[in-house]
This record gives structure tokens, C-alpha cells and sequence, in this order.
């Protein structure tokens, strides 16, 4: 491989590696505010009785609705390992070439 060619691959390498850095970063803020809606969420649930305000309990589930979907926070969760795995080879790859 010329040197032309290994410094294409280093670039390549370290663009890859601060997308996937990016995405894992914007998806683990998405995880954490997904944490913090099922927080409130289960707040509500914990005061469910014959005699509760149901428009309380209708504002919290409309509020988080973008989140609440299970398959929605497990198609996040797995793209965060996913991501997770990537970010990690990209580190060590990184390293093995001595840029960390």
C-alpha cells in the first residue's frame, strides 16, 4: 500500500470513527431522555386507583408518546450496541495505529 493510499485510510478512519462517535452520542442523549420519560410514566402508573384523575394519567402517556412505543426503545437499544460495538473497534483500530 503506498503512502497515499495508507493516508486515505487513516482519513477514512478517523471520519468513520467521529460519525459513529456522533451517533452513539446523540443516541445515548435519546436513551436518557427515553429514562426520563419512563420515570414519569411509572411515577403515574404507581398511583393508579378506582378514585385518580384520568387526565393526569392521559397527559403523562400523551407527552411520551414518541418514546413509550416498547418497540421504539428496543430499536434504539439495539442500535446503541450496535453502535457501541462500532465505536470500540474504531478505538482500537485507532489505537493500534497509534493515533490515540
Amino acid at each position: 500500500m503506498s503512502s497515499e493510499e495508507q493516508d486515505t485510510a487513516l482519513l477514512r478512519l478517523v471520519k468513520d470513527r467521529a460519525e459513529a462517535k456522533r451517533k452513539w452520542t446523540l443516541l445515548q442523549s435519546e436513551l436518557q431522555a427515553a429514562a426520563k420519560a419512563f420515570r414519569e410514566i411509572g411515577a403515574a402508573l404507581q398511583n393508579v386507583n378506582p378514585n385518580m384523575d384520568l387526565k393526569y394519567m392521559r397527559s403523562v402517556l400523551e407527552k411520551h408518546t414518541d418514546v413509550a412505543a416498547p418497540s421504539k426503545l428496543l430499536d434504539m437499544l439495539k442500535e446503541y450496541i450496535g453502535l457501541t460495538d462500532e465505536v470500540s473497534a474504531f478505538d482500537a483500530k485507532a489505537k493500534s495505529l497509534g493515533l490515540d
